[in-house]
């Protein structure tokens, strides 16, 4: 009898295993991970053309497409309900980025920096003139890269300095991760620039790498045209999902991946 009750479960297990993967549209390939994980696909939204940056705070999607002529537009959806809106009084707001401690949301484009709370619904532009954001980031201050230049700098109490670390350094993106190593990306690689230093250390030149995000633990990621990538410090990056074709990366308020592609976004769940 008690072994006819263990073959039952056996055979169980067995079940489960095969319909939970075949409920995998993407499984992990590489990283730290013990075992493959297994994600299901969820499509959050469609949209005209090109869905790019894209922030989340408390369970809200903000992101940016373009809505024609090359100027992008910035949006929300919420990500239980699915309801999207757009965020009036801003233009052109390619950039975006979230101060998560309070709330606050930040967009830039080519009229400079907004700063939106969306607690109060009130929006009020920071005062810069002749400004052209390429990319925000907020990590216990407000960072910025300019355009075209693609030169970094930073933004305490209304004083604008460069980041040391990147001067005379044309960057894409930057982000810090949870030991406050800044991570970048540039046309040559991923680099790295370790807490307390200000010297840049290649970390990875291939594949090319076009996106990153950190997510609520402070690990980043990263995207190519092979993939999401996990960046492990400043020693290297490995593989984690196989999608090709990422035009923008995020994650939830519980650190599930958030993509976009050419015009849809997407999250990726857990199974």
């Amino acid at each position: 009898m008690k072994f006819k009750i263990l073959l039952y479960l056996y055979l169980l297990f067995q079940t489960l295993v095969v319909t939970n993967a075949e409920n995998c549209d993407y499984r992990s390939v590489g990283g730290d991970t013990e075992g493959e994980e297994c994600y299901k696909k969820e499509l959050l939204l469609t949209v005209a053309h090109s869905p790019n940056q894209m922030t989340v705070h408390n369970n809200t999607l903000y992101f940016s497409f373009d809505i024609g002529n090359g100027e992008y537009s910035p949006a929300t959806i919420q990500l239980e309900t699915k309801k999207t809106s757009m965020l009036k009084g801003i233009k052109d707001a390619y950039a975006m980025t979230t101060d998560r401690d309070n709330g606050d949301v930040y967009f830039g484009g080519g009229h400079g920096i907004y700063k939106f709370k969306p607690a109060k619904k009130s929006l009020k532009k920071l005062a810069f003139k002749g400004l052209d954001i390429w990319w925000l980031m907020y990590h216990r201050e407000l960072y910025y890269i300019r355009f075209p230049s693609l030169n970094s700098y930073r933004y305490t109490n209304k004083t604008i300095r460069p980041v040391k670390a990147l001067e005379d350094i044309s960057v894409h993106q930057f982000v810090f991760d949870k030991r406050d190593n800044l991570i970048f990306i540039n046309s040559t690689g991923l680099y790295g620039v370790e807490d307390g230093t200000n010297t840049a250390v290649l970390i990875q030149d291939d594949p090319k790498f076009y996106v990153l995000a950190r997510d609520k633990y402070g690990v980043v990621h990263a995207c190519t045209d092979e993939g999401i990538f996990k960046v492990h410090g400043m020693r290297e990056a490995t593989k984690l999902i196989d999608i090709a074709d990422v035009l923008g990366l995020t994650f939830d308020d519980e650190s599930n991946i958030i993509y976009s592609d050419a015009r849809n976004l997407y999250r990726l769940l857990s199974v």
